[in-house]
């Protein structure tokens, strides 16, 4: 074992003294019995259990474990000092294999093998260089530290590796009280909760919450982008957000662009719009609500060296992301990281598009929103329970068979997989058709196409998704790995026909707007069906947010993670809820009844609920239970019907423990010895 102290004395006199308001000290351990070799195309593949792999094609593909860490919400990183560590020699010679360029989803040929890179396969030096980088992010107002640790180094020339066994680290960074941003409770809920779900140090978050100031009058927890001819129809969208307790406003980007010129072109005008309701109105939830040529995109440049395609793609993590800087040298390229400065990558804002191109179909999207948030009958609850994992071409079934292994066993997930003689549109439109709820469809695609078989005959097509007859009763959640099905800019779109379709179709899609790589893209995939079947309340921008940026860090380093953080998207409200068995409020039993037993007065109501009762015999036992939008039981009522025509309960928004509750929709089910009736009402 060797034992290093690496630069400490060195570092300590060119610094003086400097001191540092605060502080952050790590250890890590890289035991050598995780060390794993094998050997392919006649090089030696090293790995490491649960650490990932450097992706920096032609260059030696070693363990690099990335660390997110978070520090005060006011803080400003200063340096990442390497305090000790201890290294040891890897007895044997070693050819280390050579990164590859990823493959991409819908090619059906791998890219040609990338040899090994000259210059740094000669080099007497460890590789990496750096045996830390790091760097800083804010998701929500929250910040991050990045660590980006290589335990196993390489010496090319000598064929030899080092195990860096244990690490330590202080970080240290300075404290900015005039850096405040304002926050709703909502806002400070989401993103804290989010960020603890990413970084290594969960239980620092709450306490690093310390420059958070309320918010201003006008409070915009929902914000609606979208343009003066849809406005009447997406007021219906943040009205019913309202009546769900947040707060919400519409504004129109003829508003917008008078209220906001900071901007080279529209789109950036909007981004600094969105920047100044983030600090200032506590925005959480972005809503685009239009076609692009209603509401701007972004396209953002990317390259891939196999890759020839178009090398600017619409990326809605240009709004959600409101850190900057995406075009520090003012050219037409915009967050491109090699002639570039790039933002942090980090989600500072949820955000889905409702790709509306009419009223019409305005009109669809929040008439699906609202028959999918409040639809509680028996028949729809029972379907939230499952869904479907479709694989039309046999080489993607190991991936869904993993996806399908870590989903909850309480959930029931049917495969339909070209393997098992699953293949055609006509068979897969028939499954779309049940409404199956989830599905996770694992395919090549392009900007025009889903294919539904592995020779790309047969594909499904915005007309195909638009005629989609599952109905608003069955409206599913998709997400996929195909290439290029969400890219929202083409009118033609597949992703858009599933969202607009009159009779059915999707409630939200999440895909790609660019090529999908592997294996990058499968584990957003899988990640993003993981995090929404979690046991949780959380809505699916939450999920999409939380599965992108536990890779953000990521992509500061890879070109392939930051390919997909600008094209992985999510069509939908970013607020939705996706149905699990929660939803079902402890209904058990059939539902069977022929008349109503209740009406409601006022609905919605601002001081007292009334529950009206009519035409129910003397003697009655009659039970009413109350539940906020989570499923959770709030209130009980029971009474013994007397020999009135009418009884009526009355609820005060006041809790079984006596605390009143928040304005929003609410459920209740009242029932009788032989009847049961359920139903909506919302408190203002």
């Amino acid at each position: 074992m060797n034992k290093c102290k690496v630069g400490v004395l060195l570092f300590l006199l060119s610094i003086g003294m400097v001191s540092y308001a605060g502080t952050l000290k790590k250890t890590f351990v890289f035991d050598k019995g995780n060390l794993s070799f094998s050997q392919s195309d006649g090089f030696d593949v090293v790995k490491m259990k649960s650490v990932q792999l450097t992706d920096k094609a032609g260059k030696p593909q070693l363990p690099s474990k990335m660390v997110q860490l978070s520090i005060p919400s006011n803080a400003k990183l200063e340096n990442v000092i390497i305090n000790y560590t201890e290294c040891e020699d890897i007895s044997g010679t070693y050819k280390v294999y050579p990164a590859q360029l990823p493959s991409v989803v819908s090619e059906e040929t791998k890219a040609p093998f990338m040899e090994p890179d000259v210059k740094t396969y000669a080099l007497s030096t460890e590789y990496p260089e750096k045996l830390v980088e790091y760097g800083e992010q804010n998701m929500g107002g929250y910040k991050i530290v990045y660590l980006n640790i290589h335990p196993v180094k390489y010496i090319p020339s000598e064929k030899k590796l080092k195990l860096y066994s244990k690490v330590e680290l202080t970080i240290n960074y300075k404290e900015d009280p005039s850096v405040t941003l304002r926050k709703t409770e909502l806002g400070k809920e989401v993103f804290r909760k989010m960020v603890r779900e990413i970084v290594d140090n969960p239980e620092d978050v709450l306490s690093n919450e310390v420059s958070f100031l309320p918010v201003l009058a006008d409070t915009a927890e929902y914000l609606i982008v979208t343009n003066d001819a849809l406005a009447s129809e997406f007021q219906r969208l943040a009205n019913w957000k309202i009546a769900k307790g947040m707060t919400a406003q519409v504004k129109t980007m003829s508003w917008i662009l008078s209220n906001y010129t900071t901007g080279r072109d529209n789109a950036e005008k909007v981004w600094y719009f969105l920047k100044d309701y983030f600090a200032n109105h506590g925005t959480v939830y972005v809503a685009l609500c239009g076609d692009t040529n209603m509401v701007p995109a972004r396209k953002c440049w990317w390259r891939i060296a196999m890759v020839t395609d178009d090398k600017r793609i619409t990326c809605d993590l240009y709004f959600s992301d409101l850190n900057g800087p995406w075009n520090s040298n003012n050219d037409a390229d915009w967050g491109d990281p090699w002639y570039d400065s790039i933002p942090d990558m980090a989600p500072d804002v949820i955000v889905g598009r409702l790709p509306a191109g009419s009223t019409g179909e305005a009109k669809i999207l929040v008439d699906k929103i609202e028959s999918y948030t409040t639809n509680t009958s028996l028949g729809y609850v029972l379907n939230m329970t499952g869904g479907v994992f479709i694989a039309p071409t046999s080489t993607f079934d190991a991936r869904m068979d993993e996806i399908a292994g870590q989903m909850p066993v309480k959930y029931n997930f049917t495969k339909f997989y070209e393997s098992d003689g699953f293949s055609g549109k006509t068979q897969a439109v028939a499954q779309l058709n049940t409404g199956p709820h989830f599905v996770c469809w694992s395919s090549h695609g392009d900007s025009v196409s889903l294919y539904v078989n592995a020779a790309k005959s047969q594909s499904i097509k915005l007309a195909d998704a638009l005629a989609l007859t599952n109905g608003y009763n069955k409206l599913f959640v998709f997400n996929t790995i195909a290439c290029k099905v969400v890219r929202f800019h083409q009118e033609d779109c597949p992703s858009e026909g599933f969202m607009l379709a009159p009779n059915g179709g999707a409630i939200a899609f999440t895909g790609n707007a660019c090529v999908g790589l592997n294996p990058n893209s499968d584990n957003l995939m899988k990640e993003m069906a993981v995090s929404l079947f979690k046991d949780n309340d959380n809505p699916i921008g939450y999920a999409f947010s939380t599965t992108k940026g536990a890779h953000a860090a990521g992509a500061h380093s890879s070109d392939q993670e930051r390919l997909l953080q600008y094209g992985f998207t999510l069509l939908g409200d970013p607020d939705l809820l996706v149905h699990k068995d929660t939803v079902a409020i402890g209904i058990a039993e059939k539902t069977d009844f022929t008349r109503p037993l209740t009406k409601i007065y006022p609905n919605p109501a601002s001081g007292n609920a009334n529950f009206r009762l009519s035409g129910v015999a003397q003697g009655t036992k009659i039970s009413l239970q109350i539940y906020d939008v989570s499923g959770a039981a709030v209130k009980s009522f029971s009474t013994v019907t007397d020999n009135s025509p009418v009884t009526t309960l009355i609820w005060d928004r006041h809790d079984n423990t006596g605390k009143k509750l928040k304005s929003g929709i609410y459920f209740y089910k009242i029932k009788n010895n032989s009847h049961e009736e359920k139903g909506k009402f919302i408190f203002l």
